[in-house]
């Protein structure tokens, strides 16, 4: 099930139909779902556990929806962040919460279960971007680039600090990988990758290499197998395969380049890490990323020939390699 909006005030709850082998998989509406107040998202997140989905809007509305699974969905508002725009939404793993960050320079922590707020975290600007590590700790970065740790164990206590940069500049991205305990930054062309503790979330050590992006990174995320990150500018889109990645040789990684010449506002993977979405201010671009795939559609299309390089340079976008028949 894809989620997304492209109307004020409106969600689309698609999928991806992929019966026919011979074509790659198409966008197919099953229905739209219309928010108790016309306004603009701006994040959504979804809990697989419970298939609630909450999204928030550029005037601080926070809405939940009970099972969007259902029809009707039982979408509510619940809170606001003072009328200004939510920029990140997550639900906690284990806990029955939902956390949010707004440009009322605030952290809302939000109990479904007592239907109250049971934190509200003043921090002083805007956190565009957080990760949660588990159900135990919430990651964030400032402007200065320092990266702050809450504990959600005890969330009257204040953030620490488990980073502090020399550079004092902020970060544009922020990423957890938590298969190599990997929390990944940008930093204009910059990838910075921190191997980390998720028991008590201390910085171990720290890695970077420079990415081939030619302006700032505004999108950044992995996938849920954790084996790809995506990185997005208004040049590119790249694809950074990790199933054999390692502190090691992260320098050594060469991304998959797909042209763009638009900024990118949202990111996402299917659940089973096949297809990446990127959505500008006029697309949703989804791009398959097992290019074996590619390949057998592509076959069932032409028949059993081979395809010639013209032809495959026709049908595929990027620099992907054309694998071996065999």
């Amino acid at each position: 099930m894809i989620v997304y909006s492209k109307s004020i005030g409106q969600l689309n709850i698609s999928e991806l139909d992929t019966a026919r082998k011979d074509k790659l998989p198409t966008l197919k509406t099953l229905r739209t779902v219309n928010l108790p107040l016309k306004s603009m998202l701006r994040s959504l997140s979804f809990d697989k556990q419970s298939k609630k989905l909450a999204c928030g809007t550029i005037d601080g509305n926070v809405f939940l929806f009970d099972d969007i699974e259902s029809e009707p969905s039982g979408q509510k508002l619940i809170y606001n962040h003072n009328n200004n725009r939510v920029l990140c939404l997550a639900f906690v793993p284990g806990k029955n919460w939902l956390i949010s960050s707004s440009t009322d320079d605030t952290i809302h922590i939000w109990d479904l279960a007592q239907g109250r707020t049971i934190r509200k975290l003043p921090v002083g600007e805007p956190v565009r971007k957080f990760v949660l590590i588990g159900k135990d700790h919430l990651i964030y970065t400032n402007s200065t680039g320092n990266i702050f740790s809450l504990d959600l164990n005890n969330i009257d206590k204040q953030p620490s600090i488990v980073y502090s940069g020399n550079e004092h500049q902020s970060f544009q991205t922020l990423a957890y990988n938590s298969s190599l305990h990997w929390l990944m930054v940008s930093r204009s062309g910059t990838l910075s990758v921190f191997s980390i503790n998720p028991e008590d979330v201390s910085i171990i050590s720290s890695n970077q290499f420079t990415m081939k992006h030619e302006s700032q990174v505004y999108q950044a995320g992995f996938s849920p197998d954790d084996n790809w990150l995506v990185t997005a500018g208004p040049d590119a889109i790249m694809l950074w395969d990790l199933h054999d990645a390692s502190d090691q040789d992260i320098e050594k990684l060469v991304p998959i380049v797909i042209d763009n010449n638009r900024q990118i506002f949202s990111i996402a993977f299917d659940e089973q890490s096949r297809y990446l979405f990127a959505g500008d201010d006029k697309t949703l671009h989804i791009y398959p990323l097992d290019i074996k795939d590619v390949y057998t559609r592509l076959r069932y299309k032409m028949g059993e020939k081979e395809l010639t390089l013209q032809e495959w340079n026709y049908y595929v976008k990027g620099n992907l390699v054309r694998p071996d028949r065999n």
